[in-house]
């Protein structure tokens, strides 16, 4: 999808008010300067979090100094503080006039493209450039608007119909349920674009990237796009995106090839690269291709969190959590990072440190339902069940489609010894998902608690229909008949289980 590079400028300016903000936020919280006589700090590391109280009268900034010379220190780090602020200040009051600046000079061009219209209303130009300033201020409804005007005084111009298929895209993706209808309309206009210029690339490009969910077809057009134009290394990434969606991951690691062979500077080639081998289960390839993407791009956390994941599949846990860390420190902001670095605690066994984590990873995204349940999880490692089940409630309430949501909740309360209250939840997990076999054979376990032998029976016999190549079912279902004192049939079910998984016999 094409963005102007005058939209970028103003989004890109807005994003660096917003961090001079926050940057001379963060700057007063760590040197701590307050007015008054106590002055309250809060320090947040990711192994504690304590606020601590600091009279800066009864506790010296250094204990080899007299208090003349703390005097001295503070006077000049207040001194810092305020001439920091003072150019913080600046620089936010220039960002902040240029993007005033900038939104009014597309007001002005808007007026004057009016004016044009109201001179010269035949001329398609006028709107089509108009609808281009409208694009830039996301004003889209009105942009679409324009364009239609533009196709309508000259419907022989085929850009005309590719900037209509954008600001199209811009709306499905904006507004992804409200747009669907909208999201055909791209497509069609494209289909114009293609029709009027079949030559030229971008066209197929653009509508490839339309065919949301629709693979064959997209991979037509980005075949098409890379005919008319083999040297943009864009369609053989896109393509390949597309390849590694529909796990045709060969082809998929071909096509991040090329894209690397026409631009080997681009670092998401290799990142995505990556991904592929690491799927392919190639993780050493994987690990030297992730390395070459933060040695192209070293300020991309996602990177770091990226490779941490392989070195986490490779069992270098300590390694995992370094890049996990440098991930935190270039971008502290994204939730992700901790709740990566949470799964790697706790499978280090460090629950507590872990739980500190996934409460960061909530404190940074409060509407991630994945973050809560992998909480509870960790609370339920911890024997800590209460609060397990506050989590999976959550986790529930904010997605509850999930099967295992409910399928870990039932877990707990059956350690609880809610019985009842665990079977009416496989019950749920049953009519949720009734090919899911584990439904069944859960079911089944807590009937055989409750002594209800005959009805967890009929819900082994369930699980096994599902899933016949799964050894468990059979063992569980053995099990099961030896209590009811059904020998014969024990045995068969226990030599069942042994012929479907003799390793663990």
């Amino acid at each position: 999808m094409y963005i102007s590079k005058e939209f970028q400028k103003y989004k890109i300016a807005s994003i660096q008010y917003c961090y001079g903000i926050l940057g001379f936020n963060n700057k007063l919280r760590l040197i701590g300067l307050e007015k008054s006589e106590k002055i309250k700090c809060a320090l947040l590391s990711q192994n504690k979090k304590k606020d601590v109280i600091a009279n800066d009268e009864n506790i010296p900034l250094y204990p080899e100094q007299n208090k003349e010379q703390n005097n001295e220190t503070r006077q000049r780090k207040r001194k810092q503080v305020v001439e920091y602020h003072l150019k913080v200040k600046n620089n936010m009051n220039r960002l902040q006039s240029e993007i005033f600046n900038h939104m009014n000079r597309l007001e002005g061009t808007l007026e004057n493209y009016d004016l044009g219209i109201q001179k010269n209303p035949k001329n398609s130009n006028y709107y089509n450039n108009k609808a281009n300033v409208l694009e830039k201020m996301n004003r889209l409804e009105e942009a679409l608007e324009n364009y239609n005007l533009a196709i309508q005084k000259n419907p022989e111009n085929s850009p005309y119909y590719n900037n209509k298929g954008i600001i199209s895209y811009m709306e499905f993706v904006a507004k992804v349920l409200e747009k669907m209808n909208r999201f055909q309309e791209a497509i069609e206009n494209y289909n114009l674009a293609i029709e009027k210029n079949p030559g030229d690339s971008r066209y197929y490009y653009n509508k490839a990237l339309n065919k949301i969910n629709r693979y064959e077809e997209t991979l037509e057009n980005y075949d098409q796009a890379i005919q008319k134009n083999p040297e943009n290394s864009n369609y053989y990434n896109n393509k390949a995106n597309v390849l590694e969606k529909i796990n045709r991951l060969e082809e998929a690691l071909e096509n991040y090839n090329l894209a690397i062979q026409k631009n080997p500077e681009n670092s998401h080639y290799y990142n995505n690269k990556a991904k592929v081998l690491e799927k392919m289960n190639r993780l050493e390839e994987a690990l030297k291709n992730y390395n070459l993407a933060i040695q192209k791009q070293g300020e991309n956390s996602h990177y770091y969190n990226d490779k941490a994941s392989v070195l986490e599949k490779m069992n270098r846990l300590e390694e995992a959590l370094e890049n996990i860390d440098l991930a935190i420190n270039i971008s502290p902001e994204n939730s992700d990072s901790y709740n990566n670095k949470a799964a790697i605690l706790n499978k280090m066994n460090r629950l507590e440190e872990a739980l500190e984590n996934y409460n960061l990873a909530i404190q940074k995204n409060e509407q991630d339902q994945y973050y809560y349940y992998n909480k509870a999880n960790n609370l339920n490692k911890m024997n800590r069940l209460e609060e397990a089940l506050e989590n999976y409630n959550t986790a529930i309430y904010k997605n509850p489609a999930y099967a295992d949501f409910f399928n870990n909740k039932a877990s707990i309360l059956d350690k609880m010894n809610r019985l009842q209250e665990a079977l009416e939840i496989y019950n749920l997990v049953i009519e949720k998902n009734p090919e899911d076999p584990r439904g069944y054979n859960n079911k089944a376990m807590i009937l055989n608690k409750m002594n209800r032998l005959d009805e967890a029976l009929d819900n082994f016999n369930l699980a096994i229909q599902k899933n016949p190549e799964d050894q468990r079912y059979y063992y569980n279902k053995a099990i099961l008949l030896n209590q009811m004192n059904r020998l014969e049939e024990s045995l068969e079910y226990y030599d069942s289980a042994i012929q479907k998984n003799p390793e663990n016999s």
